[in-house]
């Protein structure tokens, strides 16, 4: 599932987890990531799934 793509978060996925932006911000903060739009694409809720960065 892509959650950020291109530094845009696809909101209708987040509020199908049933996550909000509050969740968003503490999973991007485990990886350092202070803002999304610096997020190229995410795919995957796990420590394992791709994350990359702009």
């Amino acid at each position: 599932m892509t959650l950020i793509r291109d530094g845009e978060v696809l909101w209708d996925e987040i509020n199908d987890l049933g996550s909000n932006e509050t969740w968003l911000k503490s999973e991007l903060h485990t990886q350092n990531i202070t803002d999304y739009k610096d997020v190229f694409l995410q795919n995957g809720l796990k420590e394992t799934d791709f994350l990359y960065r702009l």
